[in-house]
């Protein structure tokens, strides 16, 4: 997990999400719960796993991608979390939502280049592209 600090990749993946590009109608708004639960999510790790101190949170979406059948994936639904910090720069977030005896949003990755793209099978069970395709992941 990495916050990285190369701006000018940054600010062009940011642009990117920020005009649409590589946004894909398969996302939707998170409700006002979500949002909540998953700006908590964010901060906690942002402060105690980076060195970003004042991040601000720019746009989130959730994936509407139904994941079928169940035990494919060992998250029930995904979003993620664009910030801007101004020490630590650009940076967008994963979250998966787990079903538990405490369900709750966890941070899966986080950085300004290549996120969500390392997790695999065990993260996304068979639905990886089309969840990748929904939250628009620039992924080779």
């Amino acid at each position: 997990m990495r916050l990285i600090g190369a701006i000018g990749a940054a600010v062009a993946l940011t642009a990117l999400a920020g005009c649409g590009g590589g946004h894909s109608s398969a996302a939707r708004r998170p409700t006002a719960s979500e949002r909540a639960a998953l700006q908590q999510a964010v901060y906690d790790f942002v402060v105690e796993k980076t060195r970003a101190r004042n991040p601000v949170i720019v746009r989130m979406r959730v994936a509407a991608v139904r994941l079928e059948p169940p035990g494919a994936s060992p998250y029930a639904e995904f979003a993620r979390v664009d910030l801007s910090d101004p020490a630590a720069g650009y940076a967008y977030a994963i979250l998966g939502y787990r079903h538990r005896r405490l369900s709750r949003w966890r941070v899966l990755d986080i950085g300004s280049a290549a996120v969500g793209c390392e997790l695999g099978r065990s993260v996304f069970g068979s639905h990886g592209p089309a969840v990748r395709r929904a939250l628009g992941l620039a992924c080779p």
